[in-house]
């Protein structure tokens, strides 16, 4: 009788730890900013959106995209534009790597097919 409760005790702990295997988990990270230890190395992630108002408003972010509710600033702390950069802006057109970047007259990006002038204009394609 002993043998046979501790073989059906050991069944019943196998199957107990299988089921314990397949159940989904979830974590939760909460983290301070600034960091309580200093700054962080490495901040990743596939999707998200930065601003109070998206804080559980339930928008939608597609994969490997970022929203932002307000102003950008690049290496300025007080961004005063939608984007403010301080400092120098690389942009390449699949087709056209090395082209400098400019405003077409439809308000979209184009690339200079002319040397740029002194005065930074160029024929805009």
């Amino acid at each position: 009788m002993h043998k046979r409760s501790l073989i059906l005790f050991l069944i019943f702990c196998s199957l107990y730890v299988i089921v314990l295997a397949q159940q989904e988990e979830s974590l939760i990270i909460t983290t301070y900013y600034p960091s309580p230890y200093g700054s962080y190395v490495e901040l990743t992630a596939h999707r998200m959106k930065i601003g109070q108002n998206y804080s559980g408003s339930g928008v939608t972010v597609p994969n490997n995209s970022l929203i932002v509710e307000d102003n950008i600033g690049i290496r300025t702390t007080n961004p005063r534009a939608t984007v403010e950069i301080n400092g120098t802006l690389r942009v390449e057109q699949g087709s056209n790597p090395g082209k400098a970047v400019c405003w077409k007259s439809d308000n979209t990006l184009g690339y200079c097919s002319s040397s740029v002038a002194g005065d930074g204009s160029c024929t805009c394609n």
